[in-house]
């Protein structure tokens, strides 16, 4: 190797430290005023979130975790889903994400984009996320608690699902990286010891949580067969778990529409 390319190989090395490093938050984010309606308290961060109210008095809470985003522009997107769950009978709550924007507010921390890649999926920034929503399980007084997240959003709540099984009454996983060791490795990257994987934490999953998963069949970001794999080991535990596929679909869109209303009416039944 010539010192040109030590010199490159060494940077690369430091730099890629640095930011494994940086996986974990430098310091606690706390909340000027966290009212749970429009911002709440993670454990390290303040997280922006939107709330949308069935009316009455629901049972049910329903949190989602949008994806990771890679434009950065706000998530409002996303917000579809929260009406969507509203309607079924059941409060629901996007989010925000550590650095992303939505509804004219911010989160506090880093960004999926501004990161080393999978490092925003480290246990520090998921248990802050966890905090999260205990304290809106809480506030909103819920029985019980859908936690919902499409790529990565839904490895959050697979995570969360065996993180919190205090919590997690039933997750709905969208287009998820269900294992993600093995989707890096099928994809020639290596994995992290700092990347959580909801394959790692089903084990301690209560065996009574409900799991619901949806996958393009054309999906190449996240191949439908590392989620058939995570069903098929969570009925082997005893969940009530399906796998609904999405004909022709890739990693998500339009398509999903019709499969996740379904999805959507089986979990949040009145």
């Amino acid at each position: 190797m010539n010192q040109l390319a030590k010199l490159v190989s060494a940077v690369a090395v430091s730099a890629l430290s640095i930011a494994l490093a940086g996986t974990g938050p430098a310091r606690a984010d706390k909340c000027p005023d966290p009212d749970n309606i429009t911002y709440v308290q993670g454990r390290d961060h303040c997280l922006a979130i939107q709330t949308y109210w069935a009316g009455g008095t629901p049972e049910t809470l329903a949190v989602y975790f949008h994806g990771d985003v890679p434009s950065g522009r706000p998530v409002d997107f996303v917000f579809g889903i929260g009406r969507a769950v509203a309607l079924r009978g059941a409060n629901a709550v996007i989010l925000i994400r550590p650095g992303f924007r939505g509804a004219g507010r911010r989160s506090s921390g880093t960004a999926t984009h501004d990161q080393y890649a999978f490092a925003s999926r480290g246990i520090d920034e998921i248990e802050s996320m966890g905090e999260a929503v205990a304290r809106l399980k809480a506030h909103h007084r819920a029985k019980r608690l859908v936690l919902m997240g499409s790529s990565g959003g839904a490895l959050i709540a697979g995570v969360l699902l065996g993180m919190r099984p205090d919590l997690v009454d039933a997750v709905l996983l969208i287009s998820c990286p269900c294992d993600v060791p093995q989707l890096l490795f099928e994809k020639g990257f290596r994995s992290s010891e700092f990347t959580q994987s909801p394959h790692k934490w089903l084990e301690k999953a209560n065996p009574k949580a409900k799991i619901v998963a949806v996958s393009g069949s054309a999906d190449h970001t996240t191949p439908p067969h590392h989620v058939e794999k995570y069903i098929a080991a969570a009925k082997a535990r005893g969940h009530d778990a399906q796998f609904l596929i999405v004909p022709g679909a890739g990693h998500g869109g339009r398509p999903f529409g019709p499969i996740v209303g379904f999805a959507l009416n089986d979990l949040f039944r009145r």
